[in-house]
């Protein structure tokens, strides 16, 4: 499935419109790197959790009750049967380094300027631009999509 970081908004959108006035937690949030290889498309975790912060903003901006945010995993961890899909703001080589050294992302400084300065620029715009539908919530997002300001 490709990546569509809007798709937090629509989730948070959804989710605020079945549950009124109930308050909102994104508990899990990442993206999957094989063995943390960087993406073909050059797209990079740093990226993905900015885009994602910008859209959780936005969602509050427009008056969804969104309590907090927690990003998917601070580590790699074992997921889905295997150490291969790597999710973690530090990855550990699990299957070779036995004292399982903790590496860095590009995330790290990211999360690390983003809780600093508590989220993304006014001025910031997405890597990727959103879809014209997404797959969390067709098809309101089909007949409602989101833009960003030019």
């Amino acid at each position: 499935m490709p990546l569509q970081p809007e798709g937090i908004y629509y989730a948070l959108q959804y989710y605020s419109r079945r549950f009124p006035g109930k308050p909102l937690y994104v508990v899990e949030n990442g993206m999957p790197t094989r063995d943390g290889a960087a993406r073909a498309d050059g797209y990079t975790r740093a990226d993905h959790l900015r885009d994602h912060v910008y859209w959780i903003q936005r969602a509050v901006a427009d008056g969804i009750p969104v309590l907090g945010y927690n990003y998917w995993s601070i580590t790699d961890n074992y997921e889905w049967g295997s150490y291969t899909p790597r999710f973690g703001l530090y990855t550990v080589d699990a299957r070779t380094d036995p004292a399982l050294i903790r590496r860095p992302t590009d995330a790290v400084a990211a999360y690390t300027g983003l809780t600093g300065a508590r989220g993304v620029p006014a001025d910031y715009r997405p890597t990727r631009a959103p879809a014209a539908c997404s797959l969390v919530d067709a098809p309101a997002s089909c007949v409602d999509p989101v833009t960003v300001p030019g």
